[in-house]
């Protein structure tokens, strides 16, 4: 069984089983899509380094962290993409209308 750390937005994200192979996440900023708002860097400040106006993606591939799902949630723009290294599966943004 795997522990899992919640973001504040309530979404789970699963850590490494003991002696797993650690899961990675990377993350995507559109330039198009970025207005320069700095809440990615508010709220998961490690994943972006200020580039000009934009958010320029500081650290792309690192661990599951729940700040860095919370980001892409929140962006204005909707700029942010995270997904799965290995697998290439969507992690953020949700893209399942709410129930």
């Amino acid at each position: 069984m795997s522990e899992e750390s919640t973001g504040t937005n309530g979404r789970h994200d699963e850590k490494d089983a003991p002696g797993a192979a650690p899961r990675l996440w990377r993350v995507t900023v559109d330039s198009q899509s970025c207005v320069g708002s700095g809440m990615c860097r508010s709220i998961a400040g490690k994943w972006f380094a200020a580039d000009g106006r934009e958010a320029g993606a500081g650290e792309t591939l690192g661990p599951p962290d729940g700040a860095l799902l919370d980001a892409a949630e929140i962006c204005p723009g909707q700029a942010l993409t995270v997904v799965e290294e290995a697998s290439g599966r969507l992690i953020a943004p949700d893209t399942d209308p709410p129930s």
